[in-house]
């Protein structure tokens, strides 16, 4: 670093052009992987596209970013093989306004740093923070690992826009940090927190956290109080309008299904499910709206009403487990924290190379206990991202849940340094970074996420399939039966038909095991219900050989025609 001059702005446009070409690279090989959640995204945002705002009143699903898809299907017209490559491609403009709010936050974070240079105690010591070049970096190369790795590009959910709002959140409460108590920075306070509780119904209970920390980020009180009041006050009258047509739609009070919903399946263990091939149904006698069983044994279920898209259970699951009633099981939510441990193993495992480098720069800091000191001082920022991340453990975690938080408390830590002798320890800062950063970058450019969907590349398939629905007469709105198998149903969304019926996935080998009278009587089922074309992916070959099933060419897909 000492061999040339350094420039912050050439060093952020640097990490820009790294984002920009990992984040292409994996938006590219990503780019026909749509999974259900994805799914059921796309079909939101089109509904509201096709002039039915109704259609982001789903208590499950964050409405914010089946708004941006439904504003850039209105804004650019594409065709139905494109929509996958186009919605990735959003993914990827979504991944650099994350970057930029990032560097918002990046750019508060230097700020802060400059300010504690110029603390009594720092001068009198002659103490050392971490250097602007090091922190940049270092924040730079999280940022992209966490948003490829951990968030995930690939993926068509609200994650992304959550984070970049979040680290926009997290900007501005450095700010406030810094001593400006603006009314208009808390007006934006409280437009960003609305932003961030419609990109994700289940942050609500954060905003509540992030009002609570900048209450007692001011050194007066008093000062403090109108202008949290205030970030609350447009927070709820911003929110208030989705939460009142959310209800109303709903028929009961909500802010949103989701934590409730993710509760009943993962912590409470007092319900059956329906074992459908993509989606869990609950069956319970309590239920508002039970899925309709047609046929007994092998079980056969179908969804027909009320929502005429791809496939109804996950288009809106709040509505399918109406009626259940969600208690506090202690004994549930110690199963769940097991079952979620794994995934902090993993994450720990993953991190273990900038965990090393951080307990050594701590260890060569020579602060001795003074080091937790130190990271007390950064406590707005970790408690901001530490408690988001423990709360994943009580119901279900997943990486790209709080992904986010991931980068911000890294450069908590890491700003929190300080060292007795700067100078002596340069050489070793400038290795720990280096190994740092080589790991981080080249993660991300060859990532589990993008192997595996290379691996999985089935677009073409999925194109197969429903140019052969096409062909055989199929037309949009047209109903479909899926028998379970891969469970792949995106050439569903491409050919425009609706699945309403199913065989229930654990019945899967017992229906094609059944005799040709009990086939037939479910195929009839089928017809009963309006399906017009039934299909089976890699079913055994002995029973589709005999029973008049027609492949499609180069797929393991066959159907039949009702």
């Amino acid at each position: 670093m000492t061999c040339f001059k350094y420039s912050p702005s050439k060093l952020k446009f640097f990490f820009f052009a790294v984002a920009f070409v990992i984040g292409f690279i994996n938006t590219y090989f990503s780019r026909y992987a749509v999974d259900f959640d994805g799914m059921a995204n796309i079909d939101i945002a089109e509904e509201l596209f096709n002039g039915n705002p109704k259609s982001v009143f789903i208590s499950y699903w964050s409405p914010l970013y089946p708004i941006i898809l439904g504003s850039f299907f209105y804004l650019f017209k594409h065709s139905p093989c494109w929509e996958s490559i186009f919605v990735h491609f959003i993914n990827f403009f979504i991944f650099l306004i994350s970057f930029f709010s990032f560097t918002f936050f990046l750019n508060e974070l230097v700020k802060c740093q400059k300010q504690k240079q110029k603390e009594k105690e720092v001068l009198k010591l002659g103490l050392n923070t971490l250097p602007e070049w090091a922190l940049i970096t270092l924040g730079y190369s999280v940022f992209i690992w966490t948003s490829v790795s951990l968030i995930t590009i690939s993926r068509i959910m609200s994650d992304l826009s959550a984070a970049a709002i979040f680290y926009f959140i997290s900007g501005l409460l450095l700010k406030i940090r810094l001593g400006n108590t603006n009314w208009f920075l808390f007006i934006l306070l409280g437009f960003a927190f609305s932003c961030f509780y419609l990109a994700k119904l289940s942050f609500l209970s954060l905003v509540f956290l992030f009002l609570f920390l900048c209450f007692f980020m001011g050194v007066n009180l008093r000062l403090m109080l109108p202008r949290v009041l205030l970030s609350l006050i447009v927070f709820l009258v911003l929110i208030s309008p989705f939460v009142f047509l959310l209800s109303r739609e709903k028929g009961y009070f909500t802010f949103g299904d989701a934590t409730k919903l993710n509760y009943i399946e993962e912590v409470t263990n007092e319900i059956t499910i329906c074992p459908t091939s993509m989606n869990y149904i609950p069956q319970l006698s309590n239920l508002t709206h039970p899925v309709k069983k047609i046929y007994a044994s092998p079980a056969v279920y179908e969804y027909s009403t009320p929502f005429k898209v791809t496939y109804s259970p996950y288009y809106d699951p709040s509505f399918w487990w109406h009626g259940l009633k969600t208690k506090f099981d202690l004994m549930g939510e110690l199963r769940a924290i097991k079952k979620n441990l794994p995934i902090y193993m993993d994450l720990i495992s993953y991190m273990q190379i900038v965990l090393v480098g951080l307990f050594m720069l701590f260890f060569i800091s020579s602060r001795g206990i003074l080091c937790l000191k130190d990271i007390f001082e950064e406590w707005v920022l970790l408690v901001s991202t530490v408690v988001p991340i423990l709360m994943c453990s009580l119901i279900h975690a997943e990486f790209r849940y709080f992904g986010a938080f991931v980068p911000v408390l890294i450069l908590a830590l890491l700003s929190a340094l300080k060292f007795n002798n700067y100078k002596a320890f340069k050489k070793a800062i400038l290795c720990l970074v280096s190994m740092v950063i080589v790991f981080f970058l080249s993660t991300s450019i060859v990532s589990l996420d993008i192997l595996s969907n290379i691996k999985n590349n089935d677009a073409y398939k999925d194109w197969l399939v429903s140019l052969e629905l096409k062909k055989i007469g199929i037309k949009k709105g047209d109903k479909a039966a899926v028998i379970p198998g891969e469970c792949d149903v995106y050439w569903a969304r491409l050919a425009k038909v609706n699945i309403i019926a199913e065989v229930s996935l654990e019945d899967y080998e017992m229906f094609w095991g059944s005799s040709s009278l009990i086939k037939s009587e479910i195929l009839e089922a089928f017809k009963r219900v309006g399906v017009k074309v039934v299909l089976a992916e890699n079913p055994p070959v002995k029973y589709i050989t005999q029973e008049g099933w027609i492949n499609i060419k180069d797929t393991s897909f066959y159907y039949y025609v009702l």
